[in-house]
């Protein structure tokens, strides 16, 4: 799951310290008055998390819980996990804020300006590393929230939260491994299978566990993170990233060949999610819609932009691939329940 940073459209808000100045009286966001700080600086510290990218993410450990029963959880379950994989995935964002700090305060001094909406710019982009949010703040949101996921998650099934832990781990190597290699990527997409294993684990005891899926969940979430997130959104930084010495693929090895690697990556995530079709036993309009679904928002926009490796290409297909997990989702919930409800 990328949690570095991506391209900046003009629709997205990116505020600087210098535009926020909360006072007992209030204070001004893009020179707009502000009548209460601290629901400002709430929103502030929500926007630390990503909170579109973080909501969305939630889908991730949800189809894998979808693909183990082949139905929704019960309702208590569902009650735990849904508050759970919320505050696991706002941690693990605030996390790499966190973690990012330097260089994203580096950034701030050469910002591009692009047509385009970025989900993950929503409300304001880093703002702990603009200093509109306090170090208290930002150690503190990013405790609650891991004392939240862990708690929550070990009631559904202690697996689900050593799993949980680990993609913290590889979250803080990935973070760590930012000027020593670009493969820093495999951390991430172990980072995010981990995190939809957890969901699975929320729901499956580990002695009835289908390893065939389990093994196949890994491999679409591994190779989808990198593919469809991580590699296209290191295009929005490719000249910081050198300046910086930052190291990541299209840095290193420059651009076509880092855009041929996220459609290798999209081709081994639909090649995952046949082989999830088939040991989980889905069905073949699963696999059609599915497939379709992963060449529309997956491989399409990554072969786009081997022709044209720009930003906007790169921003485009970030975007859409970003939901390509929330869409499998959202085409198998009327595939398990549809036959049901006509039986």
């Amino acid at each position: 799951m990328k949690m570095k940073k991506s391209l900046k459209g003009k629709a997205s808000l990116t505020l600087d310290s210098s535009n926020f100045t909360p006072s007992n009286s209030g204070g001004k966001i893009m020179g707009k008055t502000i009548t209460d700080p601290e629901q400002e600086t709430f929103k502030a510290v929500l926007a630390s998390s990503r909170p579109i990218q973080a909501i969305l993410s939630i889908a991730q450990p949800g189809f894998a819980a979808l693909v183990a029963l082949k139905r929704f959880p019960d309702p208590i379950t569902l009650a735990i996990a849904i508050p759970a994989a919320a505050a696991g995935f706002f941690a693990v964002f605030a996390l790499n804020d966190f973690w990012d700090i330097d260089v994203d305060q580096a950034r701030f001094s050469n910002l591009r300006t692009l047509e385009g909406f970025d989900i993950d710019t929503f409300i304001v982009r880093h703002p702990y590393a603009q200093g509109i949010i306090s170090f208290k703040q930002q150690v503190s949101w990013i405790l609650f929230n891991l004392t939240v996921a862990s708690f929550l998650a070990y009631l559904l099934n202690p697996i689900s939260m050593y799993l949980f832990w680990v993609s913290i781990l590889l979250e803080t190597l990935y973070c760590k491994l930012k000027k020593v290699t670009y493969l820093k990527f495999l951390a991430t997409g172990a980072m995010v299978a981990c995190g939809a294993l957890a969901g699975y684990f929320a729901v499956v005891d580990l002695s009835q566990a289908n390893w065939g899926v389990v093994g196949s969940l890994f491999l679409l979430f591994f190779a989808w993170e990198i593919g469809g997130r991580n590699i296209v959104n290191d295009f929005s930084d490719i000249e910081e990233d050198q300046s910086l010495g930052i190291k990541t693929l299209p840095s290193v090895r420059g651009l076509r060949p880092a855009a041929w690697a996220t459609c290798l990556f999209s081709l081994l995530t639909i090649v995952a999610n046949i082989m999830i079709t088939y040991y989980a036993g889905l069905g073949w309009i699963y696999a059609v819609l599915s497939t379709v679904v992963g060449i529309w928002f997956m491989f399409i926009p990554q072969f786009k932009l081997t022709k044209i490796p720009s930003l906007e290409q790169a921003l485009n297909a970030f975007n859409k691939g970003s939901v390509f997990p929330f869409v499998i989702s959202a085409i198998l919930i009327p595939i398990l329940y549809v036959p049901k409800l006509l039986s």
